[in-house]
């Protein structure tokens, strides 16, 4: 675990890794908290609330991606602390290059999650 406190005399290389890892922390809980929102959609769709299986189908296979996601993103986070070891701009790059990678796949997963969500909510039978 990671010290995330900001001192006064942190470098750049301090600060840029602290705000790396907290963030990657804020994506994973947000990541784990949106799996357990898609098990209880399936849950949901078993007991036959929706209209299409098609749907049930399509949020089985998005938490499949979301657990992958997760691990990405956690084997990453174990590799950050490795950015204080770079001695030259590639090395940096490589990890600044990495996260912004990791940020677009995030979001755009994110964003796949919630038109998952809304289709599902939209295809409830009313009871």
């Amino acid at each position: 675990m990671m010290d995330t406190k900001i001192y006064a005399h942190d470098n750049e290389v301090d600060l840029y890794q602290k705000n790396n890892y907290v963030e990657l922390q804020t994506w994973m809980t947000l990541l784990k908290l949106t799996a357990k929102e898609l098990e209880s959609f399936v849950w949901l769709g078993e007991r036959k609330s929706f209209k299409s299986e098609i749907l049930i189908h399509k949020l089985t296979d998005k938490k499949a991606e979301t657990s992958v996601l997760l691990d990405l993103l956690g084997k990453y986070l174990n590799q950050i602390t490795e950015i204080r070891e770079c001695e030259d701009m590639d090395c940096e790059y490589y990890y600044q290059h990495q996260h912004e990678q990791l940020r677009v796949l995030f979001n755009y997963h994110i964003e796949q999650c919630s038109k998952l969500k809304c289709k599902l909510l939209n295809s409830i039978e009313a009871i």
